[in-house]
């Protein structure tokens, strides 16, 4: 019973991540915006975008910035 437990979880901690992942990819290639996103994925996307550079909106953003948000997303963990 616990492993099948456990098979569950791990199945819904996949499907977030493909959800944030699938975001992050949309954003990145300009075919969506983080208004489009859920509120309960937006700081996991917002972090991933902030990785790669970039706001929800696909622009640049500076290093001090992304540091930031890094921080923020770390600190909240």
């Amino acid at each position: 019973m616990f492993k099948s437990f456990m098979a569950k979880i791990q199945i819904l901690f996949m499907e977030e991540c493909k959800m944030v992942d699938g975001y992050t990819l949309l954003i990145m290639n300009g075919l969506a915006t983080i208004t489009r996103v859920p509120e309960r994925h937006k700081k996991d996307v917002t972090y991933k975008l902030a990785v790669l550079g970039v706001d929800g909106f696909n622009n640049p953003i500076s290093d001090e910035e992304r540091q930031a948000i890094m921080d923020a997303h770390e600190n909240a963990a």
